[in-house]
């Protein structure tokens, strides 16, 4: 069984992915390792990840560049340019937990994503292409942004495999909850900058508490801190950069499909009050395809290794409500649509102004009332 204890963890773990290109006793050491980590923490950094170090000085060059332009130059990047919910987004235009973020982004999905046909289901807008900037309003960007999202991706498939190997299954048992028969990439990249804010600001959150959605995100951080993570006993954790690693945490379908055994761990950004410069982070989300069934059902005890199953249905705090919101949608893309209705406000009241994210979600889940307060 999970050690308890462990859950009310006050520091990260460092995880060396080359382990995973050892001996098959390094191997073993890896998978334990990895094991105990989700069981108990949920976040973690990985070093010795195989992604250069060139890869992500470009991608966060790139951001700093474009977030740089004019805001006229930017606005033709808009994520209300399109009805597909990425592009730029200027600062305090993105919801979390009901409030704005002070943070301005820029989210991209993956390059081969075409917008999806007259008549097809609404929902399949969130898989359109993305308003990158030309390549004389922001040289380099195409390049940056499609490096990095190739080898997250890579890094992504390493991890994914590793943690269904980690249960007791196949390496690629986990696939099939990820690449889309269809031919789509459920990728998302999101550059962000996060600028400083006054001590007497009335909005100080960078972006708000809230746990990722699908199986596993991949952060690459800078030095200036903000990064908290909520560990089982609901104390907040700081999480600073380690040279030369990745922060990775698992998202709430991964934690759904263990049946609460790898948790989808809590967490927030607060901004830089009363600081200097900028704060910038680049995750890259690795989520289900979007014809996945969403209120998914557990990976049956039988498959499991039983110390997997030992810590199933955990009890452990949270300042987000888990329940209710998992069953958004009767698909991933119904549930994803739904969230980035209620996330993008500039993008929903262009192109979706009769549209209601609580209404749809009554429409399109089974069982779900939200109720006036429900935010996430």
């Amino acid at each position: 069984m999970a050690n308890k204890a462990a859950g009310a963890f006050e520091k990260l773990p460092i995880l060396d992915v080359a382990l995973l290109r050892g001996s098959a006793k390094d191997k073993a050491q890896f998978l334990h390792e990895l094991r105990e980590t989700c069981l108990n923490v949920g976040f973690f950094y990985v070093k010795n990840h195989g992604i250069p170090e060139e890869v992500v000085e470009s991608i966060f060059g790139a951001g700093k560049r474009f977030f740089e332009l004019p805001a006229d130059v930017k606005q033709k990047s808009s994520v209300a340019a399109a009805p597909h919910f990425v592009g730029w987004i200027p600062a305090e235009s993105e919801i979390t937990h009901g409030r704005a973020d002070v943070r301005e982004s820029f989210d991209y999905q993956w390059k081969g994503n075409t917008a999806p046909p007259i008549g097809a289901p609404i929902w399949k807008n969130t898989l359109g292409p993305t308003p990158f900037p030309s390549e004389a309003d922001c040289p380099g960007f195409d390049k940056a942004s499609t490096d990095w999202m190739l080898a997250a991706a890579d890094l992504g498939y390493t991890l994914l495999h590793a943690i269904a190997e980690s249960l007791g299954l196949e390496s690629n048992a986990l696939d099939q909850y990820v690449n889309d028969p269809e031919g789509r990439r459920a990728w998302l990249t999101k550059i962000n900058r996060y600028p400083p804010v006054a001590p007497d600001a009335n909005n100080t959150q960078g972006c708000g508490h809230h746990t990722d959605d699908g199986f596993l995100t991949i952060l690459a951080i800078d030095d200036i801190p903000g990064l908290q993570v909520q560990n089982m006993a609901g104390t907040w954790i700081d999480v600073h950069r380690v040279p030369g690693t990745f922060v990775v945490n698992l998202g709430d379908y991964l934690e759904k499909l263990t049946g609460g055994a790898y948790v989808s761990t809590t967490h927030r950004v607060f901004s830089n009050v009363g600081g200097a410069v900028d704060r910038y982070s680049v995750p890259f989300f690795l989520d289900p395809h979007p014809l996945v069934i969403r209120n998914v059902e557990p990976i049956p005890d039988s498959a499991l290794l039983p110390e997997i199953v030992a810590a199933r249905n955990k009890d452990y705090k949270s300042d987000v409500m888990k329940g209710d919101q998992r069953k958004i949608g009767r698909t991933h893309g119904e549930s994803n649509f739904i969230n980035r209705l209620k996330s993008y406000p500039l993008c929903g009241d262009r192109w979706y102004p009769d549209l209601n994210w609580k209404q749809l979600a009554v429409e399109w889940s089974e069982g779900f009332t939200p109720g006036e307060t429900d935010v996430w």
